[in-house]
């Protein structure tokens, strides 16, 4: 018999991933199809429905809740996986991943897991090992995060730091300043999830040093909340598997295509699924005018996400992976998506961003105000980030500034 493992969204047993000679496809259970037809539960992607899912559409979907290029070997040197599948990945770290998704052994419930206490001094020292040991020798740490940064999960409560093993909840992305390239990356993305903070609903950060670590930017997850006194799981999943488009795609490419993964696409996404739309469109736009405005060219389809508040609707998450990365690396000029048609970040003028807009189905003048609030709330912001974070790069908030008063003099003469 083929080897399947169990696909849970928190506390239900949603499916099974099964092992086939091409992969591995995706079925759901009787009774997520008896109570669930048609609904996006899982993925916008994957809507529930009785047949398996083909391969191709299987692996789009959960190869996005591994980490990405050489963290993905990292995990096949770490548990000596020579396959090098997703599907042993998952079977050996999806314990603990993005959203209220849980890979266990099938007619398994998850682990609980444990908390493990760790010190300032633990903490240092992981930090400081990353990326080259991200888990433990003891096989205890299980988890699972996309994206090709080196990253730590951990557990925050009133008692201190703990290091969730064994499948336990982790309410933290801790992410180190790397050693050896993108000098300021850090304090860069710290500056400017503080200024985006100001124009729309971001994660929440702090920038701290641990005993001996490098800079580090802590994320609080926002795939996590506190019910009626316990630690949950809310379910999410990025704008690349809400398409059911692979990791490897998440950038458009310089030759336009229906494969590209797109914010008109996010929008229809959103125009589906959405409990209001019209509110939904306008999160959007806010979004990719403060990830122009910054010089975030690395917003690609993953560094988009949508919350999963039930079985039948989605809404974008707060914003996360706000990079001025023109700054950080000046190499990166392309867009992670077309605005317009324009994929060149120097290219996307306000008028193509209202054109992005109206494509989505708003109006040209709802959309110029919009851009023109988000501006505004941003120049704030920048102030606001530039205090909290003195020591920022001087070229980073020269240059966003700088930015900003060009997209507000060319939308003043917008007709």
């Amino acid at each position: 018999m083929a080897e399947s493992i169990g696909v849970w969204l928190g506390e239900r047993h949603v499916g099974a991933l099964t092992l086939t000679t091409r992969g591995a496809t995706f079925a759901f259970n009787d009774a997520v199809v008896a109570s669930s037809p048609r609904e996006p539960l899982l993925s916008t992607s994957l809507p529930v429905q009785s047949a398996r899912f083909d391969s191709e559409r299987t692996l789009n979907w959960f190869i996005g809740l591994l980490p990405e290029d050489r963290r993905r070997e990292e995990v096949s040197r770490r548990f000596n996986l020579q396959s090098g599948s997703y599907f042993d990945m998952l079977r050996e770290i999806g314990w603990e991943c993005a959203g209220a998704v849980i890979i266990a052994p099938e007619n398994q419930s998850p682990h609980r897991g444990l908390l493990r206490p760790l010190t300032d001094a633990d903490l240092g020292e992981r930090l400081t090992a990353l990326p080259a040991h991200p888990y433990d020798d003891d096989d205890s740490l299980r988890i699972s995060l996309g994206g090709y940064q080196a990253k730590m999960l951990a557990t925050r409560t009133v008692d201190g730091w703990f290091l969730p093993t064994g499948g336990a909840i982790s309410t933290h992305i801790l992410k180190p300043q790397p050693a050896l390239q993108w000098p300021g990356l850090i304090q860069g993305e710290a500056w400017a999830m503080t200024a985006a903070a100001s124009a729309t609903s971001t994660a929440d950060i702090e920038l701290l040093e641990f005993d001996g670590s490098p800079q580090t930017l802590v994320v609080t997850r926002f795939d996590r909340e506190i019910v009626d006194g316990t630690l949950v799981r809310l379910h999410q999943e990025d704008a690349a598997q809400a398409m059911g488009i692979h990791p490897d795609r998440k950038y458009a490419g310089r030759q336009p295509s229906e494969s590209d993964p797109s914010l008109l696409k996010i929008a229809r996404i959103l125009e589906r699924y959405a409990i209001d739309p019209a509110a939904e469109r306008q999160r959007l736009l806010r979004q990719v005018v403060v990830n122009v405005a910054v010089g975030n060219t690395d917003a690609h389809a993953k560094n988009y996400g949508l919350l999963h508040p039930s079985d039948q609707t989605v809404a974008l998450s707060p914003m996360y992976d706000v990079v001025p990365a023109t700054v950080v690396n000046p190499a990166t000029a392309d867009m992670g998506m077309r605005v317009g048609d324009a994929l060149v970040i120097d290219r996307v003028t306000p008028q193509k961003i209202i054109d992005e807009a109206v494509s989505w189905g708003m109006r040209d003048r709802d959309a110029a105000a919009t851009i023109e609030a988000t501006l505004l709330a941003l120049r704030e912001g920048a102030h606001s980030a530039s205090e909290r974070f003195p020591n920022t790069p001087v070229a980073i908030p020269q240059t966003v500034q700088g930015t900003i008063e060009r997209l507000l003099n060319e939308l003043a003469t917008h007709d």
